[in-house]
């Protein structure tokens, strides 16, 4: 099953996190609060294997994988997890690895190129065998690499030339201001979506981003 098709069907709060910069008071708060909403909690912890070691990121692991813990629990990587990682996990954890279809960079090129219908017929197709919070997190990028190509921030992103070229080359497809607006946008989803502020689901989000590119 889907993240997204687990998310749906369950009726229990949501609560996102990002785990790169969570601290434990902050994940204790999430996870210990009383609900006023719904009867339990799942707690969707974003990258939280991403962060930096510290003694902080230590106490959220041993807090987590404490099979008292009154939640369910998703961890959420957009790449794969290190496998000295995943042996820090309980053993019954059930791991889902989603995998993307070939063209989804070939989507992410076409961003300000190609016709919106076309670009919401590949968003489609995608959907189909990814997850929206996955491609989500991907157009984030793409947008914020246009922009630091376009301001010749090639040192900050740490790519190779051929790959900074290329996402020079795309960021002309969007007037600077255009690119500007649109990443904000991109970034008050990501504030909705994690807040529970939308009464959409975020592939009907996209949808609307993506149609008025």
């Amino acid at each position: 099953m889907k993240l997204r098709q687990i998310l749906e069907t369950s009726k229990e709060e949501k609560i996102y996190l990002d785990g790169r910069k969570i601290s434990f008071n902050e994940l204790l708060l999430a996870c210990e609060s009383n609900s006023i909403v719904a009867v339990g909690k799942i707690i969707i912890l974003e990258n939280f294997f991403q962060a930096k070691e510290s003694k902080d990121k230590i106490k959220i692991l041993d807090y987590l994988i404490n099979p008292k813990l009154p939640i369910s629990l998703i961890f959420w990587e957009n790449k794969e997890i290190d496998k000295k990682k995943i042996g820090l996990l309980p053993a019954k954890t059930e791991i889902h690895k989603f995998d993307f279809e070939g063209y989804i960079f070939k989507f992410l090129d076409g961003l300000g190129s190609q016709p919106s219908s076309q670009i919401l017929n590949h968003f489609h197709s995608l959907l189909k065998s990814s997850e929206p919070e996955l491609i989500f997190g991907l157009i984030i990028r793409q947008f914020r690499y246009m922009i630091a190509s376009n301001a010749e921030q090639k040192n900050i992103l740490g790519i190779p030339d051929w790959q900074f070229f290329k996402f020079k080359r795309q960021a002309k497809n969007f007037d600077y201001h255009k690119l500007i607006f649109l990443y904000r946008q991109l970034l008050q989803l990501d504030y909705k979506i994690k807040t529970g502020q939308s009464p959409q689901r975020l592939d009907q989000l996209l949808d609307i981003f993506l149609v008025n590119l």
